[in-house]
C-alpha cells in the first residue's frame, strides 16, 4: 500500500465530513463519487447538473455572506 497516495490533513476532512454539503466516496475501481445534503442522485466530477448545482449553492452563499456583511459594516 505504499504506492497509494496519500490524502492530505484537508482532503481526509472534506471527504469524511458528514456533517457538511456533501460527501465525496471513493468506489471499488477508484473512481469518485458526490453526494449532495437534501439531493437525490450520485454525481461524478464531470456532471453538468453538479456543476450548476454547485454554481447555485455558491451563489446563495455569496448573497447571505454579502446581507450579514452589510449588517457587520454597521457594528463597526
Amino acid at each position: 500500500f505504499q504506492d497509494e497516495p496519500q490524502m492530505t490533513p484537508e482532503e481526509s476532512r472534506e471527504i469524511h465530513d458528514f456533517e457538511g454539503p456533501y460527501q465525496i466516496h471513493t468506489l471499488a475501481n477508484g473512481d469518485e463519487i458526490v453526494f449532495v445534503r437534501n439531493h437525490y442522485g450520485a454525481y461524478s466530477y464531470d456532471s453538468q447538473n453538479l456543476l450548476r448545482l454547485v454554481n447555485g449553492k455558491i451563489s446563495e452563499h455569496n448573497t447571505e455572506l454579502s446581507k450579514w456583511n452589510i449588517l457587520k459594516d454597521r457594528l463597526i
